[in-house]
């Protein structure tokens, strides 16, 4: 197989995966910033606490600023 080929193939594949990993994380994020601007997330924080230290994360964070 051509080197040319191959090299075409890889490109085809990685640009399916990006493809991919665009359309779950984007929505994702612009639903997460949504959510902090709306004030969301720091009102279920307190309820959140006890997951929080599951994953052994602090059960409340700050957004820098």
């Amino acid at each position: 197989m051509p080197l040319q080929t191959q090299f075409y193939r890889k490109t085809l594949e990685t640009l399916t995966v990006y493809r991919e990993l665009v359309v779950i994380m984007v929505p994702i994020a612009v639903a997460t910033q949504a959510l902090t601007e709306l004030g969301v997330i720091k009102a279920v924080a307190p309820w959140l606490a006890p997951a929080m230290g599951l994953f052994g994360l602090p059960p409340s964070w700050r957004w820098p600023g």
